[in-house]
């Protein structure tokens, strides 16, 4: 995921600033950015099981296998503020 995303998706739902939660001072930023990257993924990854998507099919089946959708659309790397 774009790690200014990911930084500005946790800030937003911690209710803070950006800059509070990567402090340029601290010494853990980068394990700070980690976290919360493992955190909107799995969260991501949970959404996507509830709305039936099989993320096994993503990570294991060939592409050239894959039946392709003609109702879904999966967008990926968009910024945080993107709208519908």
């Amino acid at each position: 995921m774009n790690q200014d995303t990911v930084a500005t998706s946790m800030a937003k739902r911690l209710g803070i600033q950006k800059s509070d939660l990567f402090d340029k001072d601290q010494s853990n930023m980068a394990v700070n950015l980690a976290k919360s990257e493992a955190i909107i993924i799995n969260q991501t990854k949970d959404w996507m099981k509830e709305q039936g998507i099989d993320l096994d099919q993503l990570e294991n089946v060939s592409r050239s296998a894959c039946k392709r959708s003609e109702t879904i659309l999966l967008v990926k790397n968009i910024p945080y503020s993107t709208k519908e």
